[in-house]
């Protein structure tokens, strides 16, 4: 009899208790998106951990503004930089949105979409770098980017 109370219990517990999903989402806050990124010619994604690496970032992305653009505030004691940077495209109609940051116990991935004008559509005709910057709380684990 005895047994069995243990079985049932055991099977309760089992059947109560909710797997935790390997990956969690992770809240992120828009830090700088636009179309026009003077310095970013190439498609690429970036984590930045400390203030000199994200000075340098933002003086990279930036040298070429007529304007200065002045660097935004994050905290890197507390906080982690995600930027998704779409390279140089020849009109307007590109965009580029980081879309979801999920965590698991060993890595985090960073969800980016890229948008591309629909053919025949009316986009400016000019030359644009599109970006999106986030930060969120901070993170150490290595990150993976995926672009869809």
């Amino acid at each position: 009899m005895k047994a069995l109370a243990i079985f049932i219990l055991l099977a309760l517990l089992v059947i109560g208790c909710k797997p935790v999903p390997e990956w969690q989402p992770v809240t992120f806050q828009d830090v700088a998106t636009s179309s026009y990124a003077p310095s970013a010619d190439e498609q690429f994604d970036i984590m930045v951990n400390s203030e000199a690496d994200w000075e340098g970032l933002w003086i990279n992305i930036f040298k070429a503004s007529r304007v200065e653009v002045p660097l935004e505030n994050v905290n890197f004691a507390n906080e982690t930089v995600f930027a998704a940077f779409y390279g140089q495209k020849m009109t307007g109609g590109y965009q580029v949105k980081i879309t979801g940051i999920e965590e698991s116990k060993s890595q985090v991935r960073v969800k980016i979409t890229a948008t591309s004008p629909p053919p025949g559509s009316m986009v400016t005709q000019s030359i644009t770098t599109p970006y999106h910057i986030v930060k969120t709380k901070k993170i150490t684990k290595p990150a993976s980017f995926l672009w869809s």
